[in-house]
């Protein structure tokens, strides 16, 4: 599949797939140091728990309207992008009840954490209006064929269009990652660690119009 193939495959996913992107979501984030740092005295229930917080991560973009992306290949879903826009206010009583049972779900210590890294994050977030990009991922097998940035250039399309966004924010804790974003023009606007896992708060504003 070529690039511009893999660009056009670029969908808002439906309700009726959602455990097709939670399980797309769940494989993408097997390994990676922020999950396994929030559930680490867990280790027999991560699998469960993983797919809670996907799970949850969807839904709160399919209750509120926000775009949750989809990049199709060969039928199914290769990979996922859940974006928050930048009207986003006070979430509706449905949802709050949502998270509460997340965080009884995956305990107090892990909800703890959710806690801290959400501050940590929240502490670098630019105050004018723009998009954060919550959680990016893309099944294993798939990796290296061209959905990351297909999903992140339908990201920054939709962030220049949006009269009020200045540009997309995100967090990750993959120092591969790093790289990788700032190679579609993001630079490090905060480090910081999370217990023994790095935090790098990143930034990418709109070009000028």
């Amino acid at each position: 599949m070529t690039i511009s193939t893999i660009s056009d495959a670029v969908t808002d996913i439906p309700r009726e797939r959602l455990e097709e992107a939670v399980e797309a979501l769940a494989l993408a984030f097997e390994d990676y140091p922020l999950m396994r740092h929030f559930f680490e005295e867990r280790e027999g229930e991560y699998p469960r728990l993983l797919r809670q917080f996907m799970r949850f991560s969807c839904e709160v973009r399919l209750h509120l309207g926000m775009p949750l992306l989809g990049n199709v290949s060969g039928g199914r879903i290769a990979g996922v992008a859940g974006l928050t826009t930048p009207e986003v206010g006070s979430w509706p009583s449905e949802l709050a009840r949502m998270h509460e049972a997340l965080r009884e779900t995956i305990g107090p210590l892990a909800a703890e954490r959710l806690d801290e890294y959400s501050q940590l994050a929240e502490q670098y977030e630019p105050k004018d209006s723009h998009y954060y990009l919550g959680i990016l991922g893309v099944r294993p097998e798939e990796q290296g064929k061209g959905h990351a940035k297909a999903l992140l250039d339908r990201l920054h399309e939709l962030s220049q269009a949006h009269p009020n966004s200045t540009g997309v924010y995100l967090d990750t804790e993959h120092p591969e990652n790093v790289q990788l974003y700032e190679h579609f023009g993001y630079r490090v606007v905060g480090h910081a660690r999370l217990g023994a896992v790095g935090v790098w708060c990143m930034w990418r504003p709109n070009e000028s119009r």
